[in-house]
């Protein structure tokens, strides 16, 4: 009984991939089908060799990096200096009573 469940439950799910199959956009595209291929049947993700950074490259990416991160630092202390100096005025009593 366990092996006709097991058929059945396989029948089933090839069915379902068959529908899925024929109800395919020939015309469809991902991005990622440009990196990845069939391997012995399986879907590998292929490196390209020429997208590979050299050291220069690295170094240069890392310092954009760390100058983006430092301006953004930057931004932020402005902002809580800005939110500081605009808490010292809501202790003090409304002046206008209308």
């Amino acid at each position: 009984a366990q092996r006709a469940q097991d058929y059945n439950k396989k029948q089933k799910r090839l069915s379902v991939m068959k529908d899925k199959a024929m109800f395919k956009n020939p015309d469809e595209f991902y991005q990622a089908m440009q990196t990845s291929g069939m391997k012995g049947g399986v879907h590998k993700i292929v490196a390209d060799p020429g997208k590979s950074l050299d050291i220069e490259q690295a170094k240069i990416f890392k310092t954009q990096d760390l100058n983006y991160v430092s301006l953004k630092r930057a931004s932020g202390l402005k902002k809580i200096d800005q939110l500081e100096s605009s808490l010292h005025f809501i202790d003090l009593p409304k002046q206008n009573s209308h």
